[in-house]
């Protein structure tokens, strides 16, 4: 793989970026559009755009782990250098009905980062979309989180009756869950 993206580099059809976390390669805007118009011709397109949704699924939620550690600066970095294909996922997850767990889980692997870098709107937006589609019964513990994250967000912006709307509805989704350490959290945000 390396020669041929060496070549590709060497060809001016790829750009490199030396970044403080790493090398990053980009292709050129032109190169890339074009590419897009010919991957929606192909059959394969909606599996392709699937698996880059799980990508950048598990990166939100395995970054959203690392926020609490000293890594915390690393992960946020690369999020955030990551902004168009996690809007780009999220924006497919909302498009299709048979991925609201998907939906829910990239919105609360995320929501961390949006309080953390200070992208309130952002988060409170993507998350109420996800909040707005109807979940099944299995999905509870994703939506739970999710509320707890909007939640925080919205004290983040000064907005404390929205705040304790959202945190008493996790409240009450932790109690049917019996999920005690998110209990806790809840109860320690509402002041209980």
């Amino acid at each position: 793989m390396l020669p041929f993206l060496a070549g590709l580099v060497e060809k001016n059809l790829v750009v490199v970026h030396d970044e403080p976390y790493g090398r990053r390669y980009r292709l050129l805007f032109t190169i890339l559009a074009y590419a897009r118009k010919l991957a929606q011709s192909n059959s394969e397109f909606e599996a392709v755009r699937i698996k880059h949704l799980r990508y950048f699924l598990d990166m939100a939620e395995d970054g959203t782990k690392h926020l609490r550690s000293s890594n915390q600066k690393q992960i946020i970095w690369r999020i955030e250098r990551e902004h168009e294909e996690f809007a780009a996922a999220l924006h497919f997850a909302d498009s299709r009905d048979d991925l609201v767990e998907e939906h829910l889980r990239l919105v609360g692997g995320l929501w961390r980062f949006w309080m953390l870098s200070g992208n309130f709107t952002e988060g409170i937006a993507a998350i109420k979309k996800a909040l707005a589609r109807s979940s099944p019964p299995e999905f509870e513990s994703y939506r739970a989180n999710v509320l707890a994250g909007i939640g925080g967000l919205l004290w983040s912006k000064g907005d404390h009756a929205g705040m304790e709307k959202y945190l008493r509805m996790a409240l009450e989704s932790g109690q049917k869950l019996n999920d005690v350490p998110l209990l806790g959290q809840i109860m320690n945000s509402l002041g209980i």
